[in-house]
């Protein structure tokens, strides 16, 4: 991007050993529940125009989920929820991220969250301007201007990208969340375990 004095953001799903890490730049690594993430992006595959049939979250259920506990990361394709790319994203955000956060401590108290984020960053922002933060990123603003936000022909119904997961038609069963459960203790230390299962 060209040069300029006011702030730049840049959002990727590339892990933090994939991008370089320039001093006076800050990194914030949001990460979110696993289950919930792959339920998510089962949603989003279903509402895609043409989505890959490479993605390792399409297809039938069964092996879906397979490709989800168990898929090696890629280091040439970064698309995708699954366990072993989760813990490589998160092993490289605790070393190199500025800040690390959770999906569900952001949507559970978002003022909150940003005055986290302000404070981080070294900004002291006006309430005034926290509030109108907060309005504009409220899921049901972002889905009334959804298609200022993704390219032409992406998904067949740009606001469904900011429903919420439990609008899924799919479910674990108690049998998925038994194998879950085993793989997470594979990939993940009870701390992140913990830390990362706690829905949203």
């Amino acid at each position: 991007a060209p040069a300029g004095p006011e702030r730049r953001l840049f959002k990727t799903h590339t892990p933090l050993d994939g991008i370089p890490i320039i001093e006076g730049v800050n990194y914030i690594a949001v990460f979110r529940d696993p289950g919930a993430a792959f339920l998510s992006m089962r949603r989003h595959l279903r509402n895609m125009v043409a989505p890959s049939p490479h993605h390792p979250n399409a297809g039938p259920w069964t092996v879906a989920f397979e490709r989800f506990l168990n898929a090696p990361m890629l280091p040439d394709r970064f698309g995708g929820v699954t366990l072993p790319s989760l813990s490589h994203y998160l092993q490289c955000a605790e070393e190199s991220a500025t800040l690390v956060l959770h999906y569900a401590d952001v949507f559970a108290d978002t003022r909150e969250a940003l005055v986290t984020l302000q404070q981080q960053l070294g900004l002291n922002l006006p309430d005034s301007s926290l509030g109108t933060i907060l309005d504009r990123t409220r899921k049901s603003t972002m889905a009334k201007n959804a298609d200022n936000y993704f390219p032409t022909n992406m998904f067949k119904d740009n606001a469904k990208f900011f429903e919420s997961t439990d609008d899924s038609s799919e479910r674990f069963c108690d049998a998925d969340w038994i194998e879950l459960n085993s793989k997470l203790k594979v990939h993940f230390s009870a701390t992140h375990r913990n830390w990362l299962s706690r829905g949203a």
